[in-house]
């Protein structure tokens, strides 16, 4: 038996196309379709084309409380982690969202050149711990841009009369 792996944004596509990204329907509404043609990520090896991707009805969790529903992760959006191993809804956020990738860029890159000084390590260590309760603390995406604008500015201070390495 062989088995088909689909990424995450097709995953969620497969979802949302088969209505589980919604509200419960009315009895009388017509239900929703349980086959989805889903175009792959990255190209298919002709192996991988062969199996249908089907998509079986959600059944409604048990939970304790309600959560909210996590934001899709989009093609485009690189930040400077693997979203695929987003572990929270801030890191998921950051891989929807075009914006706070590139300001994760910008900040992995500001960062990077930061530590090349070995006095300034400890200072963006404890700097960094505290810049990410802060960024996973928030609940929307203004929130996380205001947070990584304010660390990405004072890794940049940091740097400032900083000698370059001979």
């Amino acid at each position: 038996m062989r088995k088909t792996s689909l990424t995450l944004a097709a995953a969620l596509a497969v979802l949302a196309a088969a209505g589980c990204d919604r509200a419960p329907a009315s009895r009388d509404a017509p239900p929703a379709p349980e086959v989805v043609v889903v175009q792959p990520a990255v190209p298919a090896t002709p192996a991988e084309t062969t199996a249908p991707v089907t998509a079986q009805p959600a059944q409604p969790a048990q939970q304790s409380k309600p959560t909210a529903p996590r934001p899709p992760i989009v093609a485009g959006a690189n930040p400077s982690f693997d979203c695929s191993r987003a572990g929270n809804n801030v890191e998921r956020m950051i891989c929807a969202n075009g914006d706070l990738a590139l300001a994760d860029q910008e900040l992995a890159r500001v960062y990077a050149r930061a530590q090349e000084y070995p006095w300034l390590r400890e200072r963006l260590r404890d700097g960094g711990r505290d810049f990410i309760g802060r960024r996973n603390a928030c609940a929307d995406a203004g929130c996380v841009q205001d947070e990584y604008a304010d660390w990405t500015a004072a890794v940049r201070n940091m740097l400032r009369n900083q000698k370059p390495r001979s």
